[in-house]
């Protein structure tokens, strides 16, 4: 699962939760305001990134997890030692695998900044139309490397660029089949596609 989908899941285990805040200057995933507790997404690819994080929410927030979707076996012992929790998520839902320390703290929580950041990167990568194309494209079906070049008409290096963009602000995600590597949109993905394709419908009605 990629951490939009994590945070799917997650977002409809805990009640009522805060998204995207700095706790003490952390930034937070999901913060739970009546349980005090702090959530970091990950999978295993982020998973090194989050827990450096996490390290520096310990002790500044009365309650911090990790929900994550990957092998778990390697994560609890480490984490039990910090004091942390530990939430296996799949697509089926969440299991608490380790509950975490209660630390006596009074964290300052306040919105993340960014947004626009974060919005002018994905208009930037969507500013070439051979990548708007990619994302019609696995609108459909999820493809390989090699599919995605031909319909394209594109080399495969050029195909592999324009799809590492895409990448970047998480509208894609990517895995390997022997030598072959496959592409499919994200939760994001998806959603981005359909505001393109309702911004097409109201600029063929005026």
């Amino acid at each position: 699962m990629d951490e939009s989908e994590i945070l799917r899941v997650l977002r409809d285990w805990v009640s009522d939760p805060f998204e995207e805040v700095l706790v003490d200057d952390v930034p937070v995933d999901l913060y739970d305001p009546e349980e005090d507790h702090a959530y970091l997404v990950a999978n295993e690819d982020t998973v090194e990134k989050k827990l450096g994080r996490l390290m520096r929410l310990i002790g500044k927030v009365p309650k911090a997890s990790i929900a994550y979707s990957g092998d778990i076996d390697e994560l609890v012992d480490p984490l039990r030692r910090l004091g942390a929790g530990l939430l296996e998520v799949s697509p089926e839902g969440v299991e608490v695998v380790l509950e975490p320390e209660t630390f006596d703290a009074d964290p300052d929580i306040r919105p993340m900044s960014g947004h626009h950041d974060e919005l002018v990167a994905v208009l930037k990568a969507l500013g070439d139309e051979r990548r708007i194309a990619a994302l019609e494209i696995l609108g459909h079906s999820e493809e390989c490397l090699c599919k995605l070049a031909e319909i394209l008409g594109e080399n495969q290096p050029s195909t592999v660029y324009h799809l590492k963009k895409l990448l970047e602000v998480g509208l894609v995600t990517k895995r390997s089949e022997g030598s072959r590597t496959f592409y499919r949109l994200t939760e994001r993905g998806e959603r981005v596609l359909k505001v393109i394709r309702d911004l097409k419908d109201q600029l063929r009605r005026t």
